[in-house]
């Protein structure tokens, strides 16, 4: 069952979507797109409670823009300008450390970060917070890559080969800072283009890159569970 609660952590009270598992299992923190909690990332983070893991999706926008929006809502790309990545930073660390309170939450802590969330789900694993992290069509992640040197956890990283806001040279040298390095995994998707996870959006989702990115989830958190 997932549910909106909130959340008191060191950044304030936070709005995070909880999809409980059947018993205790592995921690996911969930940073979604400039869209928010939407109906997408809702059915991801039930399909991840199903697998056995403890899921807390933010709400990335709660100062001041909340809630989720359509997919090209122009007002997702103003509350991007507006939010400060510090803001971003710490709020994925402070639901990090109060996951671990929540009876259901036993073993490993993941982060996945979705779009504008993939550089908060790598810094946190570069940060040591982690026992593994996942992007799908992370965007900035070329930025970070002098930061690849400090992860030393799985990463499971999903870029779209037609995606025009992350081009293929940004996913090459994302591929050369992890070159030996069978704990990345890195897939580039044909055919599919930015956002190929928003399920339900005509055009944008990609079912292939959607399954092989879920997947990659699932193996790491399996992984962290055994």
């Amino acid at each position: 069952m997932a549910r909106m609660i909130n959340v008191e952590g060191a950044t304030g009270t936070l709005p995070v979507l909880r999809a409980a598992p059947a018993r205790p299992g592995p921690g996911l923190v969930i940073v979604p797109s400039i869209y928010g909690v939407g109906q997408d990332v809702a059915a991801h983070a039930a399909h991840f409670a199903a697998k056995g893991a403890l899921v807390w999706v933010i709400d990335p926008f709660w100062r001041s823009a909340p809630g989720a929006l359509a997919h090209g809502d122009p007002a997702a790309l103003l509350r991007r300008r507006q939010h400060a990545p510090s803001d971003g930073h710490a709020d994925t660390e402070a639901l990090l450390d109060a996951i671990t309170e929540d009876p259901l939450c036993r073993g490993s802590l993941f982060v996945l970060g979705i779009c504008f969330g993939g550089r908060f789900a790598f810094t946190a694993a570069a940060d040591g917070l982690v026992a593994g992290a996942a992007a799908w069509h992370g965007g900035g992640l070329g930025a970070l890559l002098g930061r690849a040197d400090d992860i030393c956890v799985p990463l499971s990283l999903d870029f779209g080969e037609s995606d025009p806001l992350i081009p293929l040279h940004e996913v090459e040298a994302v591929r050369a800072a992890f070159a030996g390095r069978p704990e990345v995994e890195i897939r580039s998707h044909p055919g599919a283009g930015h956002g190929f996870s928003h399920t339900g959006v005509p055009g944008v989702f990609d079912a292939s890159a959607t399954a092989a990115a879920v997947a990659g989830v699932e193996r790491m958190l399996g992984a962290g569970s055994s």
